[in-house]
């Protein structure tokens, strides 16, 4: 057996394979060999020491790139503001007007005197002018935005007149309504009428 492993080992050292690895015992080969060993710990040890590094780039292109998205939608919703500011800025003179025409109180001695002037702007004669009771919100009205109160105007003049009276009264700029219109001729007076209107003006809760 030991005779038998002899022969080969023999072989093997008469082999021709042998002569393709690098003998180790030469000083060229055993400095190639720590080249080769040293830049493979390095790679080895250099991978652990630039992946921290990797993942914070990483990490700050993503929250770069999350502060872009928020900066423009910060942008956007400047440039709405200010949209808004302007349009507020527009709408500024009629608010005045909105608010006017439907008041936040009945301004029932208001009312009164806007009619009065409308009458005599329209040349009519005002006969009467009544207001009645105001509407008083209870739990079954309280979700509504509004309440009311009706009034009551009788006038006498001109066919031309009295149709003056009836679109100013439509056109002011208090909101009403008017529910009755009723107009008659004076018996004694062909060129004289008389109307009766019936009315509804609103205010906010």
């Amino acid at each position: 057996m030991q005779i038998q492993n002899s022969r080969i080992l023999k072989n093997l050292r008469q082999s021709k394979y042998l002569e393709l690895f690098p003998n180790l015992n030469q000083e060229k080969t055993q400095k190639f060999t720590s080249v080769i060993l040293t830049f493979l710990a390095l790679s080895f040890f250099g991978i652990f020491a630039i992946n921290p590094t990797i993942s914070t780039i990483v990490r700050l292109r993503r929250e770069l790139a999350d502060n872009t998205f928020t900066e423009k939608q910060l942008a956007q919703k400047i440039s709405n503001l200010s949209s808004l500011g302007k349009e507020y800025q527009q709408l500024a003179d009629d608010i005045p007007l909105i608010l006017n025409a439907v008041p936040q109180d009945p301004q029932i001695s208001l009312l009164v005197a806007q009619l009065q002037s409308l009458a005599k702007n329209s040349g009519v004669n005002l006969e009467g002018l009544q207001t009645f009771q105001v509407e008083v919100a209870t739990p079954t009205t309280s979700k509504k935005k509004y309440s009311s109160f009706a009034f009551s105007l009788t006038a006498e003049g001109s066919y031309n007149s009295i149709l003056a009276l009836v679109e100013n009264v439509v056109t002011m700029q208090r909101v009403v309504s008017l529910d009755t219109i009723a107009l008659n001729r004076k018996a004694d007076q062909s060129e004289t009428f008389q109307i009766g209107l019936k009315g509804t003006a609103y205010f906010k809760n």
